[in-house]
């Protein structure tokens, strides 16, 4: 009886994660065109921060997003034609401000201090910003940067600008 309840429970987790991942994919997906709209309306390139080829889903199963103008990751974006390998906080301070729409997914829960790589991304996009966060997940509640609070997706400040 005991075997057969704690199997129940962990079916309900896959199931639910599985449904939260089909979500999470399809936030990318289509945050990722409203911040590429952007970019090609107001002619900024787009950065993305996060390797769209990196973890379960982008490996194995579908490329959600594509790599964008520039692509930032810790590890390198190795399916990228134009990649930056390095730390989103030192590289995004070598930017000038105002210089690109940036499209960040899943990225900033695993950053400790990710209230000064927010800052960083506001200043260069001039707060064209557009976020994907992991939302409601068990697997992923322990990430670094204290950022799980259920909310999926965030359109950062892009006033009077229809996308």
């Amino acid at each position: 009886m005991l075997v057969s309840i704690i199997l129940y429970i962990i079916l309900l987790v896959i199931i639910f994660e599985i449904i939260m991942s089909i979500i999470r994919q399809y936030n990318r997906y289509t945050i990722y065109n409203k911040a590429y709209n952007l970019s090609r309306k107001l002619n900024k390139p787009l950065l993305v921060i996060g390797d769209p080829n990196n973890g379960f889903m982008g490996k194995y199963l579908k490329l959600s997003y594509p790599c964008g103008d520039l692509c930032l990751d810790i590890v390198g974006c190795k399916k990228c034609d134009n990649s930056i390998k390095g730390d989103a906080l030192i590289e995004l301070k070598k930017m000038p401000s105002n210089s690109y729409i940036i499209f960040e997914s899943c990225v900033l829960e695993s950053i400790e201090d990710n209230k000064s790589v927010i800052d960083e991304i506001n200043r260069v996009s001039g707060n064209k910003y557009f976020q994907v966060r992991i939302g409601l997940s068990i697997i992923h509640f322990g990430y670094l940067g204290g950022y799980f609070t259920g909310e999926s997706t965030k359109i950062y400040s892009v006033p009077n600008i229809k996308i």
